[in-house]
């Protein structure tokens, strides 16, 4: 009748003790997935790895996900005198961009011309969609 619905018998009285084990069970996968992640770097495949994959456009990743995606050809810029000093890379030229990549507080225009694999947190500032990024580790260029 539960047909396997249920991990114990549906006849067993009520015990709390059962789903303090259940959820503690789930906490210590939740764990156990985190600290094999132990750095930004660990999120973006290898070069070689890249090679078999097709990542999908940064600029058709849904919004609030995180997520691996790529810029065919980055735009990038330093602005030195624009409070916090950041680095954009975009996916066309400002201001006809559907994604951006920021970096605050470093010149990471190397970047420009490059096709880019990214690591984050896909948000929006003012209608574009974006990843701002920590580590220079989100980043890997296109093979």
């Amino acid at each position: 009748m539960f047909a396997n619905s249920h991990p114990y018998d549906p006849a067993t009285k009520y015990d709390p003790t059962l789903e303090e084990e259940s959820l503690s069970e789930t906490e210590d996968a939740k764990a156990e997935i985190f600290t094999e992640i132990q750095d930004v770097k660990d999120v973006v495949p290898t070069a070689e790895a890249q090679q078999s994959y097709t990542f999908p456009l940064c600029s058709m990743v849904k919004v609030g996900t995180g997520t691996i995606c790529m810029i065919p050809h980055a735009y990038c810029y330093y602005k030195p005198t624009v409070s916090g000093s950041p680095t954009y890379c975009d996916d066309a030229p400002y201001p006809t961009q559907k994604f951006m990549l920021v970096k605050w507080g470093e010149d990471w225009s190397d970047l420009n011309g490059h096709c880019l694999v990214l690591a984050g947190d896909v948000t929006t500032y003012n209608g574009t969609k974006e990843i701002e990024a920590a580590y220079k580790t989100q980043i890997g260029i296109c093979p």
